[in-house]
């Protein structure tokens, strides 16, 4: 009897010794399924019975012998027989094993059923253990290569949780760094008050460091609550046609105190073709003042920047170059991610946290938009651009009814001693300050630290302005909100939230509890004053 028939004929019979063999030489610890290993073996058993079938030259028959045949394109049974035991936990020489195990049960049941065809007929087996190793050699392989991938994997995942770390505590001293940077004046200012009360320059003097570092903590804040959001997608565009020199405009208005401080040239070529995209002005106006206090931070004293503008068919292109500090060729390809910045000195000089690029790639995602970054190396200046799909010029009648204006209109003030604002704030500190200074525009304010207090004061149907907080104990500030809409005696007035919650659902509940506007904290108090004004006229 052919090898290749004694196999066919006792299949069975082989796969039974065979995994009597292997459950030998498997420890308790593997489980793989039984079924899948008489399986693989099946295949195995059903390749080489195909191979002893099959002629073959002498030097394919040497190939084999060397596990050195042509290999298919598609995995070998081998190759996913390694790939199982792999998985499964073999070692590799529980996997070599097996084959062994495979080998030994084929020739010993044949030597015992055909003992004379066996050592007569010697092509036989040099044809079976041929098969042998070249199933043998492909499952090494296979499995080294796995193993290999594995650790390279490993090493990878090992390497970019490093450097994630890494670069979130960096993120996290620069934060800290940035944060106690302008909480020290503030101490400070706050001590001179205490000690000096009656001396009006010096007051003036020290409001005012307060209201600039308060503006800057007040950017960081925005700055972090910007990246939360927009990276999770909560942030909704208000869209509308917008001239892009407008946005122009009113970006270098917001950059012109720090490029006039470092002593730039700000150079504008903005050209004649007229420009109009759809966007949310307010974050337009942010991509491009980030780009422009960039350029600023990052150029030498006595530097140039150039913001230009070139219309190319059906896009607006807008880019902010500089003669700075540049950028390392390593720097470029991860610019715009989250936490990453380029190497800074101790002294911080340039300051910042690093979100704004990151921002502005965002905002320009939103807008259909994107962002580019070059720079010829480490102090050869830098190019940052920002292309907007064209917007079909609006007619004079859209214009005049959508294209926003980038500049607040100042709105008269009268009639202040008419209006009556109550504050409703737990923080005691913040509710007294905040009407001590609308009492020197001449409101009249009354202040309450909880909702229920505010809700008993006779007073109530004379107010024409609630100003509430919306984090207070026992009643908040929207269920305070749905009371005075109820009330007959305050249905009426005007409800402004004033909050540290800023996120798009916060505002959504607002709306919903009945507010007519939603501020911030620390409130932008030019913003809050213009609304009392309107709503006083």
């Amino acid at each position: 009897m052919r090898l290749s028939a004694f196999i066919i004929e006792n299949k069975e019979l082989i796969l039974q010794d065979w995994e009597d063999f292997a459950r030998t030489i498997t420890p308790p610890s593997l489980s793989m399924d039984s079924t899948a290993l008489r399986d693989h073996a099946a295949f195995i058993l059903d390749t080489i019975v195909l191979d002893l079938d099959t002629a073959q030259t002498p030097q394919e028959q040497t190939d084999k012998s060397r596990g050195e045949a042509p290999q298919a394109d598609a995995p070998s049974e081998a190759q996913t027989h390694a790939a199982d035991r792999l998985a499964a936990g073999y070692t590799i020489h529980q996997l070599i094993s097996e084959y062994r195990a495979i080998r030994a049960s084929v020739l010993r049941l044949w030597a015992a059923n055909s003992p004379e065809v066996m050592w007569s007929d010697a092509g036989d087996v040099t044809r079976f253990n041929e098969a042998v190793d070249q199933a043998l050699a492909e499952s090494v392989v296979r499995y080294a290569q796995l193993v290999e991938s594995t650790i390279q994997s490993q090493q990878f995942a090992e390497v970019e949780l490093r450097q994630s770390n890494q670069h979130k505590d960096d993120f996290l001293a620069m934060l800290a760094h940035e944060l106690r940077n302008p909480l020290a004046p503030i101490s400070t200012a706050a001590q001179l008050l205490s000690v000096s009360p009656g001396n009006e320059p010096m007051v003036r003097q020290v409001g005012a460091i307060i209201t600039r570092q308060i503006s800057h903590l007040t950017h960081i804040v925005d700055d972090l609550l910007d990246v939360s959001r927009i990276t999770r997608g909560l942030v909704e565009l208000h869209t509308e046609p917008l001239d892009v020199k407008l946005i122009v405009t009113s970006a270098v208005e917001q950059a012109q105190a720090l490029i006039e401080a470092r002593h730039h040239d700000l150079v504008l070529r903005l050209g004649s073709t007229p420009a109009f995209v759809e966007g949310d002005k307010t974050r337009l106006v942010q991509v491009l003042s980030n780009l422009l206090n960039n350029a600023a931070k990052y150029t030498p004293p006595h530097g140039e920047i150039v913001l230009s503008l070139d219309v190319r068919e059906d896009q607006a292109l807008l880019a902010v170059s500089d003669n700075g500090n540049g950028l390392a060729p390593g720097l470029l390809s991860h610019i715009f991610e989250l936490f990453t910045q380029a190497e800074r000195t101790p002294n911080r000089a340039q300051g910042g946290l690093g979100l704004g690029l990151s921002l502005v790639k965002n905002i320009m995602a939103l807008h259909g938009g994107k962002v580019q970054a070059k720079s010829e190396g480490l102090g050869k200046g830098s190019v940052f651009t920002v292309t907007l799909p064209l917007l079909n010029k609006p007619s004079d009648t859209d214009t005049a009814s959508r294209l926003g204006e980038l500049r607040p209109a100042a709105l008269a003030v009268q009639g202040h001693e008419l209006l009556q604002v109550m504050i409703v704030d737990d923080n005691q500190d913040a509710g007294q300050a905040l009407a001590s200074l609308l009492e020197t525009k001449d409101y009249r304010v009354v202040v309450h630290e909880n909702a229920e207090s505010a809700l008993a004061d006779p007073a109530l149907p004379g107010i024409n302005v609630f100003i509430l907080d919306i984090g207070m104990p026992g009643m908040d500030g929207y269920e305070l909100a749905r009371r005075l809409r109820a009330n007959p005696a305050a249905q009426h007035a005007v409800l402004i939230a004033l909050t540290g919650y800023g996120q798009a659902n916060d505002r959504a509940m607002g709306q919903a509890a009945g507010f007519d506007h939603y501020f911030v904290k620390p409130v932008d108090i030019h913003q809050l004053t213009e609304l009392l004004a309107k709503v006083a006229a």
